[in-house]
């Protein structure tokens, strides 16, 4: 494994635990809309919400930010809780300038499993499809056997730390 991969990793997992457990971090994620609502405001179907017991999942037609935006320019990130919409249109004269900017924030349900997020784009459709289970308790089951060592006749000594 390479260094950069191992630090990608050990920066997803520092990100896992801070999104679950870091209290000033929530309250910094908690900033993202939960208003599932297209940038201009109009009413429409811009993004299609399921919230169940069982899961999430939302559905992004990336064809509403057509005319300004082509949907191959709107680029599409899960980032811990919170799925992220950026697109850019750059002036064709002055690359290094952009004519136009988006950004927009939403946030998934806080009982939704990061460990299950999927998302996947399909460029034919112009959709963007983000699925995730939720989580059930506190955190996941843990098995671990118990053994009577009295039964077996073992010396029992206790360890003082």
């Amino acid at each position: 494994m390479s260094s950069s991969s191992r630090l990608l990793s050990m920066e997803h997992q520092l990100d896992t635990k801070v999104n679950k457990f870091g209290d000033k971090f929530k309250h910094i994620r908690r900033m993202s809309s939960t208003d599932w609502d297209i940038p201009t405001g109009e009413a429409g179907n811009f993004a299609r919400i399921k919230n169940s017991e069982e899961g999430f999942a939302a559905q992004i037609d990336l064809s509403y930010f057509a005319p300004t935006y082509d949907p191959s320019d709107v680029k599409v990130d899960v980032y811990g809780y919170d799925l992220q919409i950026n697109a850019r249109k750059d002036d064709p004269k002055n690359p290094n300038v952009a004519l136009r900017e988006l950004h927009r924030q939403y946030r998934m349900p806080d009982d939704v499993d990061l460990e299950t997020v999927k998302m996947v784009r399909s460029p034919k459709l112009n959709i963007v499809q983000v699925d995730a289970k939720k989580s059930d308790g506190y955190g996941k089951p843990v098995m671990f056997n118990v053994y009577d060592v009295r039964s077996e006749g073992k010396k029992i000594s206790l360890v003082s730390l």
